[in-house]
C-alpha cells in the first residue's frame, strides 16, 4: 500500500531551538518533477527503463499520478542523453491535438539530428514530406522550430500525423546514424485523441521501426493494463510493461530521516 506520512510540528519547539541561529528550511519538494537525484529508490525502474532505450527497445510504463513517474522519465531521459542518445521526451496531455504533438516530435528531432537551418530543410523535405513541414530559425535563442503545413481536422483522425511523423523520425535517425528513444507520457491521451483505431495504427508503424526505441508511460492504470493484456488490442505483446509501485517503506523512512537532519531538524 502507499506509504502515509503524517509529521506533527511543534512550531513552539522549534522556535526555541531556532533562536541564535537561522530558521530550518523545508527538506522536501512536493507536488512538482523533482530533480533526477533526488529520487527515492527507483534506482531498478531508471536502469530498466533507460536499458530498453538504449536498445531501442518498446516497453510500456505504469504508474498511478504521485507515484514519481514524471521524475523517473526524466532521470532516464538524463542517463540515455549523458550516453549520447537523442531523446524527445513529451507528455501528450500537455498538447491541445495531435497535430501539435507531431509538430513538437519533428521539431525536437530536426533541432537534434540537423541543427542547422539549411540541413533540417532538406531533411524536412526528404522524411517529412507528406506533412508540408517548414523550418524556422530564431536568431534570438539560436534554435529551430517547426511548423507543419497539413492538419487535421475534426471529420477526419489526426493520427496519420503523428505516425507519419514517428516514421520520419526513424528515416532521419537512420540517416543521421543516431539512435533515438521517443518518451511519450500520458499514451492514454493519444488513444482518447486518436479515436478508436489510433492503438492499430501506432502499433502499425513503431513496431517496424528498427532505429527509435519508445517509452509509453501512463497513469490510467486499469485502461493501459487492458490495452497491453487483452490478445484482442492491438498494444497486447508489442512491448514489455514496468508497473511504478509506492516507494518501499525502509528507503523511505531512511530518506526522511536524511532530509530532516540535512535541514538541521530534530526528529
Amino acid at each position: 500500500m502507499p506509504v502515509a506520512l503524517c509529521i506533527i510540528y511543534d512550531s513552539a519547539a522549534a522556535m526555541t531551538r531556532a533562536r541564535g541561529r537561522e530558521t530550518p528550511t523545508n527538506p522536501f519538494d512536493y507536488g512538482s518533477a523533482i530533480a533526477p537525484s533526488a529520487l527515492v529508490d527507483r534506482v531498478d525502474e531508471v536502469m530498466r527503463l533507460s536499458r530498453a532505450g538504449a536498445r531501442r527497445e518498446r516497453i510500456f510504463f505504469i504508474g498511478p499520478r504521485r507515484y514519481g513517474k514524471t521524475s523517473i522519465l526524466r532521470a532516464v531521459e538524463q542517463r540515455l542523453t549523458a550516453e549520447g542518445l537523442v531523446v524527445l521526451r513529451h507528455d501528450a496531455e500537455k498538447y491541445e491535438s495531435l497535430d501539435v504533438l507531431a509538430q513538437a516530435l519533428i521539431t525536437g528531432a530536426a533541432r537534434a539530428l540537423t541543427g542547422r537551418l539549411d540541413l533540417a530543410q532538406r531533411a524536412l523535405g526528404r522524411f517529412f514530406a507528406t506533412l508540408k513541414p517548414e523550418a524556422t530559425f530564431h536568431a534570438v535563442d539560436q534554435t529551430l522550430s517547426v511548423t507543419l503545413g497539413v492538419r487535421g481536422s475534426a471529420e477526419t483522425s489526426r493520427m496519420p500525423l503523428l505516425t507519419d511523423a514517428l516514421d520520419g523520425i526513424n528515416a532521419l535517425a537512420k540517416s543521421a546514424r543516431r539512435k533515438v528513444v521517443v518518451i511519450l507520457d500520458e499514451l492514454q491521451q493519444v488513444v482518447v485523441d486518436g479515436g478508436v483505431t489510433a492503438e492499430r495504427q501506432l502499433r502499425s508503424v513503431v513496431q517496424t521501426h528498427e532505429h527509435v526505441g519508445c517509452i509509453f508511460a501512463g497513469s490510467k492504470t486499469r485502461l493501459l493494463i487492458d490495452m497491453t493484456q487483452d490478445h484482442s488490442r492491438a498494444f497486447y505483446k508489442l512491448g514489455a510493461r514496468l508497473f511504478l509501485g509506492p516507494i518501499p517503506r525502509d528507503d523511505f523512512r531512511a530518506f526522511l530521516s536524511r532530509s530532516f537532519a540535512a535541514a538541521g531538524v530534530a526528529t
